[in-house]
Parts: structure tokens; sequence; C-alpha cells
């Protein structure tokens, strides 16, 4: 009964935690009387201890943005559920049991994981709460890392978190007591100590469904809104049912026959906060505890150029994920940074060179890129990024972050006596606004030396493929965009070039981007080097 009437009060709006605290709220009102005067708002305590299911239907509005897959650096940009629907149902008769079906189709961003968009996300998740409690996929799921996502997931690779009394304060309207928002205090790993809001608006009264003379006043306009700012999720409810009839196993885990899979504890992660956890679930991005399944024994090393060692393309358990390891003199340069990679890595570089990680270079600010850069930063690396996104990373490590800035006319550059890296950004770019591509080569290369271009999201080698296979995954014009700088700095037309994604392998030629876009490209070597000056002294643009 408690479960039920704190979430009773948590889905209409009034937390529990609104009388914990008997401390006036304003110089009139103290607690109690106020969570007296919301229960009066909402339809009453009996009304309300009434309820024993509820249905939320959203039949024509159901929307979602990403919180960090946009362009724009500072706020949201870039939808996820461009257009859909969710049916939301509940059953506090025996504990706490909710299902969820939801139907969205995606917009055009998200080709890189769906190239023709299809099939459409439609999934349902039923939830049991307590030490027995589950979270199962019972139709499709929602993750872009499978090639069917009609295939019913079930109980495997989904963690529950369980919420630590809530978490939740109340925001009441002044005028009709009724709740304005349900606020969750959060801890970012990049943006520090941020809201997480649910906003409840367009209240209308609702009648049991049952033969119950009750009401209640329900609102028929939800939005999670980050900051204070970012509309992350908007539903427009097309109805409300207060105790309809439910078909018997509505909520059941019900399985196909060859899954074999067992419901789990709930639980909670320290290394995975609900921030976190809830932006990728709900942009389809969740792929569970990385670090459960990899650890150092994982890393795998590619020397793009053979005959400077220094230079490594390495990954952490499979090769969709690569990043660029140089090993400088004196200590250690990552190119990207995704999360939870970061702690592997960290300790690899110390283990195989002790050494530490001094400089991380994000390709730019997407969570999949840059999600690791905290832990960087709390080991003690600079960051570096473009000016324009310094005030982005600003709050990581409660501030306290080590910055090396560049822009379009001074590019950062990194010099010992073996090797050489260069990061590039311009006020245009493809993907990101901070988005940025990087060079490594040896010291001082000869014309017909190989120069490494890490590149991410612009493209995805594949030469098993025939370099065509993940190429086809982007906008050609992102490609084309990144060959119109790379022709501008000067970049050889025989570099070998890294991409963050890719197949089986995500090192390939430039000649094959070269001819997967049909690009005119100059013939240019070493000695046609521009940004940021000349890669040998002795060279001249």
């Amino acid at each position: 009964m408690k479960l039920k009437a704190l979430f009773l009060l948590a889905i209409s709006g009034a937390s529990q935690l609104v009388s914990a605290n008997e401390a006036p709220c304003n110089n009139t009102t103290d607690a109690s009387t106020l969570l007296r005067s919301v229960i009066d708002s909402l339809g009453g305590f009996e009304a309300l201890q009434a309820v024993q299911r509820l249905v939320f239907k959203a039949e024509g509005i159901y929307r979602s943005q990403t919180l960090t897959q946009n362009y724009n650096l500072y706020h949201s940009d870039q939808s996820v559920a461009e257009a859909g629907s969710e049916i939301l149902s509940f059953d506090f008769s025996s504990g706490f049991r909710a299902r969820i079906d939801r139907y969205y189709r995606y917009n055009d961003y998200w080709i890189w994981a769906q190239p023709g968009l299809e099939p459409s996300m439609n999934y349902t998740i039923v939830l049991k709460d307590g030490k027995d409690g589950y979270a199962c996929f019972t139709k499709g799921q929602n993750s872009f890392f499978v090639n069917d996502p009609t295939q019913t997931l079930g109980y495997n690779h989904f963690t529950i978190l369980e919420l630590d009394n809530f978490g939740l304060s109340l925001i009441v309207n002044a005028t009709s007591h009724r709740p304005y928002k349900i606020r969750s205090l959060e801890t970012h790993a990049t943006y520090g100590n941020v809201t997480n809001d649910l906003l409840l608006s367009n209240y209308s009264t609702v009648g049991f469904d049952d033969e119950s003379t009750f009401s209640l006043q329900l609102p028929y306009r939800l939005q999670t809104i980050f900051n204070s700012t970012d509309v992350l999720e908007d539903v427009k409810l097309d109805s409300i049912s207060i105790n309809p009839p439910f078909q018997t196993g509505f909520f059941d885990p019900v399985l196909p026959a060859e899954d074999t899979s067992s419901p789990q504890a709930p639980k909670q992660n320290p290394l995975y906060p609900r921030s976190e956890v809830h932006e990728y679930f709900e942009a389809g991005l969740w792929g569970g505890p990385f670090e459960s399944f990899f650890n150092t024994s994982a890393v795998v090393v590619t020397h793009p150029i053979p005959d400077v060692p220094q230079i490594m393309a390495v990954y952490v358990g499979y090769a969709d994920y690569v990043q660029l390891v140089l090993n400088f003199t004196d200590g250690v340069l990552i190119t990207d940074a995704a999360p939870h990679r970061s702690r592997i890595l960290i300790q690899w570089v110390k283990e195989m060179f002790n050494k530490t990680v001094t400089h991380i270079v994000p390709s730019h600010h997407h969570r999949d890129h840059a999600g690791g850069v905290p832990d960087y930063v709390k080991a003690g690396a600079t960051l570096v990024v473009p000016d324009v996104a310094k005030r982005f990373y600003s709050s990581i490590n409660n501030g306290h972050v080590k910055f090396a800035t560049y822009n379009e006319s001074n590019p950062f550059v990194l010099k010992d006596e073996n090797i050489q890296f260069r990061s590039l950004w311009r006020d245009e770019n493809p993907h990101a606004r901070d988005w940025s591509y990087g060079i490594a080569t040896s010291a001082c290369p000869a014309e017909d030396e190989a120069v490494v271009a890490f590149v991410a999201d612009v493209w995805s080698p594949d030469p098993d493929d025939g370099g065509m296979g993940d190429a086809v995954r982007f906008d050609i014009g992102y490609a084309r965009q990144w060959l119109d700088a790379a022709v501008d700095d000067g970049l050889p037309r025989e570099a070998v070039v890294v991409g963050a994604h890719g197949g089986n392998t995500t090192i390939d030629k430039l000649e094959s981007l070269i001819a997967i876009t049909g690009y005119e490209y100059p013939d240019l070597g070493t000695k046609h080097w521009k940004a940021g000056g000349a890669l040998c002294a002795h060279q001249r643009p």
C-alpha cells in the first residue's frame, strides 16, 4: 500500500517528500498543510486510495529528443522519436507492476544505425518492483546494437536500477495547488549537478471506469525537461483510464520458448548513474555495463604505420569503436573518449608503458565519443578541445579541468623527437559544432611517408566490404565536407584513415573514400601539408 500511495502521488505530481520536512515552505504554509492541499486539488485522499489500476494512452503525440547526440553544444536539437505513440499501464493490486507499449519512428539522423530507418521501434516492457523484481522486453527491443530490433530481448542485457528513497521533490502551482513539476536532482558526469523535471499540465477531470463515484484531476500533457531548458520528451495523452480491466497475464514476462534468460534483482551501480542510463536507454544506445564484459586483457592494438610503433589504433573488446593511442616520450595522448572504455585504457596505459594519459582529444561532444572525458580529466589528463567547446566541458570534475584549446587558424600541435599529432577544427563542420579530426605521423616525415588521419562519424571504413559497407550508413555529404577540409589542410592522398567506427576493421586508405564519393582529390603529399605549419621544418607547403 505504501508503494502504491507513493506512486500515485508521484505520477500525479505529489511526491511523499513534500511531507517529509515540517519546516515552513513559505511564510504562511507548512509542508503538511501544502500536502493536504495538493491531495485535495487532485480529488481527495479517498479517491487516490481507490485507484487500483491506471492506463495512460498517447496515440497521436509521443516525441523525444536526445541530450548528447546534438549538432549544437548547449541545446538539444536532434529528435529520437520523430513521431509515435505510447501506452503506460499500472497495476497496484499486488505490489507494483507496470507495462510500457511504445511505437515510434526515428528521424533521418539515425541512419548511421538503421540505414533505411526501418523497422520502426515497436516494443513492450513489463516491470515489477521488489527484491524479485524485473524489467523484461516481451516484444521487440529499442537497441541500435542488434540487426533485428523486432527480435524479443527478454531479460538479457538489462540492469534494473532501484531508486533509493525515490529522491524526488515537488513544485506546486501556488494558485491551484496542483503538482507542476516532479524534480529529480542528478549528478551528470559532464554537466555536473543538474535537474530533470517531469512537467505536468493540461489537467482535466477523469472518472473511474468502474461504478465508483470518485474522480481525479490528472494531467494530459507530460514533458521531461532537462536543466529547465531542453525538452527531452513530450507526450500528449488522448485518454486516461482509472481501474480498467486487464487481461490475465497482461503484466507477465512471457518469452519465446527458446529464451532461457532469467530475471535480475534490482541493483544500482555507482559507475552507471541514473542520468546516464536513462539518456542512453531512451536514445536506444544502452548496451549494458561495459566493464562487466571487458578489462585490460581485451585491448587490441594495430599499427597503422608499421615503421612508427608509437602510433597505435586501439580498441577494447570489439572493433566498432577505435581510438588512436600515441606514445610520446613524456606521456600518452588518446583520441576520443568512449565512456567506460576510458577507465580500462587509463589502466592499460599504466600497465603497458608505465605512463599516464597526459592528453585526451575528443573528436566531438557526442556521448559515445566524449562520455569518458571525466575519467581522463580526473586522472590528470589535459583536455584538448576547440575554443567553442570549452564551456561545454567546464563543469567536469567540479570545474577542475586543465584545458588546451585551439581554433581554426591555430590547430593543436603536440610533437616530440619521434612523432607528432595535430587536431583541426573549422567553424562550419559536418555532424557536430565542435567536430574535429586529427592526424598523426613521424616527427619529420619524408615526402612518401605515411600519415594517419583519425575521423569519427563522417566515414566508417569497412575494407572487408570493399569500403562500401558502413560508408553508406552516412550522408555522403558528411564525407565530402571532410574531404574539402582535408584538401584545404593538405592531407596527403596516400594517407591511412582510422575511423572511430566501421566494420571488422576501421582502418582503410583515403583512396577508398575518394573512390566511394567520386571526389576529385588532388595528388597531395606530405610536403603540401599547411594546417599548423609544415610537417617537417625543411618542407614548405
